[in-house]
Order: C-alpha cells, then structure tokens, then sequence
C-alpha cells in the first residue's frame, strides 16, 4: 500500500509486520502478493496451511485478523479527503479478508490503516490477564453486590502498559493507578486492594521492580 498515511496510523502492513516481530519472534518478511499478486500467495499459504507449514507471516496475518474480525481493534480505510474512516468489522468475516490484507485495501473503501495506539493497546491487553475476560466467580443471589467497578480501571491499566511497557516500573505503575483510582474512583479502594488488583492482571514479568 502506497500513499498518504494519517499521523498515528500505520498501514496494515507495517501492523502485520509489527505482530510478526512482537508476537513470533521473527523479523518480518512481506508476503509474496506484493511480487506475485494475492491469488498465487493465497495458493501458496493454503498449501502450507494444509502441510502444517505455517510460516510466522502466516501466524501473523492469521493474528490480526483474529483481531479485527473479534472486534478487538478496529480498521479504517483512507478517505478520498485523507481522513480515516472505521471499516466494518464484518469485513473481516468475509471470503475477501485475506485479500483485502494482503492488497493493503479494501474494495468500495480505500486503502487500510490501523491506529497505532489501539493496535498497542490490543497487543498489551493480550498479555494481561484481564479481569473481564476471565470467567467470573459464582456468587448466591443473595450475596453482597460489588464494592468497586473495575472495568474503568482495568481500561486504563492496559493503556499505561501499552504506551509505557518496558519503562513503567512496577512501583510507578502502582503509584500512578492508585492516583487514578484517587480522581476516578468512587467509593476509592484502599491502597492493598489497588496493589493486589495490579498484581493479578499484570504478570510479574511485564515490568521491572
């Protein structure tokens, strides 16, 4: 894909590389529809499907659109004025999702991007243990309600990690969603439930002490 991408936008290109790197340890290497157009690749990829031969491209591609087709990030196609617009996710469910990702576009909507900071963020959030995608613990009818709502939260926490994995310290971490919980947080936790709740959705390897 070619021409003018929004700043924080990547092509979907450049995202599929950027999993293949971070997710399957490989540097990336472009899929072959760029020399020998998207049927021949796609000939080629279903045969190394089929031999149990997947390259880590092939995981890679086979990752996002995972994701786009789960709804765990959205993408969007280039405007004729320059501007993104969201596209479909049933896009993504369709025969045409590989094609449309290898040719870098999707027909009746333009070229396709993805945001730079959402694809950050779904990344981190898969390495988090996140509380709302584990199974919830039975509780009786007549049991005490919730005390806090931790979505919000838990939002937030996989926005740090995505924008500062890597840099954040674990006491920073702590630190900063303790002042969060303080502004955004009614009634706020105590300062253990905070630290617990961050040690149980991010794993100990994700940041240094």
């Amino acid at each position: 894909m070619s021409g003018f991408i929004p700043r924080g936008y990547i092509s979907i290109h450049e995202a599929v590389d950027r999993i293949e790197r971070e997710r399957f340890g490989s540097e990336p290497q472009r899929a072959s529809s760029e020399q020998f157009g998207a049927l021949a690749a796609s000939m080629a990829r279903l045969s190394r499907a089929f031999a149990g031969e997947e390259t880590p491209r092939d995981k890679a591609e086979n990752h996002l659109l995972d994701m786009l087709a789960n709804g765990d990030m959205p993408a969007e196609a280039i405007g004729e004025d320059g501007s993104p617009n969201r596209l479909p996710v049933e896009l993504w469910r369709g025969r045409d999702r590989l094609a449309a990702l290898r040719e870098g576009n999707a027909p009746g909507f333009g070229a396709v991007v993805v945001s730079e900071r959402a694809l950050s963020a779904a990344l981190a959030g898969e390495t988090l243990l996140l509380a709302q995608k584990m199974p919830a613990k039975p509780r009786s009818a007549g049991g005490r309600p919730p005390t806090h709502d931790w979505d919000e939260f838990t939002a937030e926490l996989v926005e740090v990690m995505a924008l500062d994995k890597g840099y954040i310290t674990r006491t920073e971490l702590r630190a900063r969603m303790k002042n969060w919980a303080a502004e955004h947080m009614e009634p706020q936790p105590d300062d253990r439930t905070i630290e617990k709740k961050i040690d149980r959705l991010v794993r100990p390897n994700l940041t240094s002490d």
